[in-house]
């Protein structure tokens, strides 16, 4: 009776497309991939046989037993033929599956290429009615097992992508079930290489399966690889089990082994599960790059660093290996520290190529010897191109360099790089607005990186601003500014609101600033490539009112003399500039003292001192008839002489405009 009820719930599995109380799957296939997807097929790029033996549930009485054998290999650079046979044993039932898989592989690019892979063959279900202990021969199960002993037609498909040390699969690897129905799993596999040093390898991965009745497992593992000689991996499955495998590959052989062990409550009548693989590649597979590292052998790996050859530091780069028939067997890009690592068949001499971008290339031979396990080989490569740092002043200047057809511009700080060819002679020609044009020829250097150039240019023009301010109160004032050059060509003439702002070239230059009511003033400024960053044309004016002093300074005398100190000459000297820019005008002069001493005395000193100023304005050319003057000692003080310092005040000369 035990048997017959068995025998009911796998034939109750077989009818929704299910062939055991757990599905069945292989463990090996990081090892393997060929094991659940055709386009894995040639994924050693050698003729590669294996027999799989898979024991479920090894604790339990009559548990499943699986068999698979197959072989594959490439037929061509793009297509791998193989066969695959599947003999899964469930007690009474027995499932035999033989398929011919076929791969094509598409380069995208020289990182990545894209598989597919299709699976045609048959699958043969099998009751054994023998040796059952039948105790209801009336039933339909046992009258008419043809029913459940048919063949059928089989097919699987898939996708294998690669992309540097990426790995992308998926696989329906039971598409028919049924007769036409797709009813079979589905599985979705990533894995990715990290090279952890020349020795060691991390290669963590995880599977997802789909089932039919929405059943979905997903596995988690991570392989660790010494030298493709030896690899551990550890996993975890999420229907409650661990799963632990190690792999060892010698010359031409390998081995593979998987413990499952349960986790869940399953492990209390089924601890464990266990699968094993043999893998053996027949000839020699150099030409061609491995689709699954993880499953090469007799290889060694060859690791190293492109540099530049004048700086020393890493760079991407490129290494291509090809064989001595010409034909490219590994090709990898470094990452930014220049770093790489391929692995090559023992016994075999490459020819090896490092470029990049903007460098030249270097091409060397290569021999990997029988026991080498490892090699290196690091690249210098020179640089094509080497930059020139260019600094412009002014700065967002036109920069041309003809030789290398580049037509840029400067940024806002005058800096800009350019690439030129080493040992070339570049002609840079410089141009900006109110600037004159210069060019420059320069040799580029071969044994640098890059080099500093600067090129300034001389100015056609200069800003110039400034103001027209009250000299008493230093506030703006409108005014007529006519600016003239040395040879009288008036450069500028308008109104002005206080505030100048115009462009001037290189040179000496006559500025005449007049108003109605300010003093007409007369002036002289040079200006000059040097000075115009901080030249400022400052004009104070004097204000003009008839009968109103006007100050121009301190005018000191000897002590109770007439005789003018030289400090006080160039107050004279403005007073006379004054009657030169405003010819119009005449001017009274007074003379004033403190009440120290004599009146009659002061009232003379103060007339000497009085004289002596217009004597002095005459001169240097001031009309007599333009200057008036008296003294007037004491009599007219400021403020009260009760103080030094008032006394001070009151000791004054004052000009006054009369006409």
């Amino acid at each position: 009776m035990k048997k017959i009820i068995m025998l009911i719930i796998v034939f109750a599995l077989v009818m929704h497309n299910t062939k055991a109380q757990e599905p069945f799957t292989h463990n090996l296939y990081t090892a393997n991939p060929f094991l659940i997807n055709p386009a894995a097929t040639g994924y050693n790029n050698a003729l590669t046989a294996f027999v799989d033996a898979y024991s479920q549930w090894s604790s339990f009485p009559e548990a499943p037993r699986s068999y698979s054998f197959g072989i594959n290999g490439p037929i061509s650079n793009k297509t791998s033929l193989g066969l695959y046979v599947f003999d899964d044993q469930r007690n009474y039932l027995n499932h035999l599956n033989a398929m011919i898989d076929y791969s094509y592989r598409v380069k995208l690019n020289k990182f990545s290429d894209l598989t597919f892979g299709l699976g045609f063959g048959i699958v043969h279900n099998n009751v054994n009615f023998n040796n059952m202990n039948v105790t209801d021969q009336a039933d339909p199960l046992y009258l008419d097992p043809s029913q459940y002993n048919k063949t059928q037609m089989a097919a699987a498909a898939g996708l294998y992508y690669r992309y540097k040390d990426l790995q992308l699969q998926f696989s329906l690897p039971q598409m028919l079930e049924q007769g036409t129905n797709f009813a079979g799993q589905y599985n979705l596999m990533a894995m990715y290489d990290f090279r952890l040093n020349t020795d060691f390898t991390l290669k963590p991965s995880a599977l997802l399966r789909a089932f039919p009745g929405n059943i979905m497992q997903l596995d988690g593992n991570a392989m660790l690889d010494y030298k493709k000689i030896f690899w551990v991996q550890l996993g975890y499955r999420t229907d409650q089990s661990i799963l632990a495998s190690f792999g060892l590959n010698w010359e031409k052989a390998s081995l593979a082994y998987c413990y499952q062990a349960n986790t869940g409550p399953i492990k209390v009548i089924a601890a464990c599960t266990n699968e094993i693989m043999l893998s053996y590649t027949f000839g020699d597979h150099s030409s061609k790059k491995s689709m699954a590292d993880a499953s090469a052998v007799s290889r060694a790996i060859v690791s190293g660093t492109v540099t530049n050859s004048l700086t020393n530091e890493p760079i991407v780069a490129d290494v291509v290996f090809k064989d001595d028939a010409g034909v490219e067997v590994y090709r990898t890009t470094t990452g930014d520290n220049g770093r790489y690592s391929v692995y090559l068949n023992y016994g075999k001499a490459y020819a090896v190529e490092a470029k990049a971008t903007n460098y030249g290339s270097v091409n060397d031979q290569l021999a990997v010897g029988a026991n080498e396990t490892s090699k290196t080989y690091n690249a210098s490569l020179k640089p094509t191109e080497v930059m020139m740092n260019l600094k412009t002043e002014p700065a967002n200047a036109n920069v041309k360099v003809y030789t290398e057809l580049y037509n840029g511009k400067s940024d806002a700080n005058g800096n800009v790089n350019v690439a030129l060819k080493p040992g070339t002679i570049a002609k840079t020609e410089v141009s900006a607005d109110n600037y004159t044009t210069k060019t420059e020829k320069v040799t580029v250097p071969s044994d640098k990186q890059d080099f500093n150039q600067s090129i300034k240019l001389n100015a056609l023009d200069f800003p110039l601003k400034g103001s027209v301010k009250n000299k008493e109160t230093s506030e703006l004032v409108p005014a007529s500014v006519k600016i003239s050059d040395a040879s009288g060509k008036v450069i500028l003439k308008e109104n002005v609101n206080g505030n100048i702002e115009t462009r001037l070239k290189e040179g000496l230059y006559n500025i005449e600033v007049s108003g109605q009511d300010f003093i007409t003033l007369k002036e002289t400024f040079k200006l000059t490539e040097a000075t115009a960053k901080d030249f400022y044309l400052d004009i104070k004016v004097t204000p003009l009112a008839k009968d109103k002093s006007f100050k121009l300074g301190r005018v000191n005398f000897a002590t109770d003399k007439s005789d003018i100190k030289q400090e006080s000459l160039p107050v004279l000297d403005e007073l006379v500039k004054i009657m030169n820019d405003n010819p119009e005008i005449k001017v009274a002069i007074s003379g004033h003292t403190d009440n120290v001493g004599n009146h009659a005395k002061n009232l003379k000193l103060s007339q000497d001192r009085v004289n002596a100023c217009m004597e002095y304005a005459i001169s240097k050319g001031i009309a007599k008839k333009r200057l008036t003057g008296r003294g007037y000692g004491q009599t007219v003080p400021l403020v009260p002489n009760n103080s030094a310092t008032n006394k001070a005040i009151n000791r004054r000369v004052e000009f006054k405009i009369i006409d």
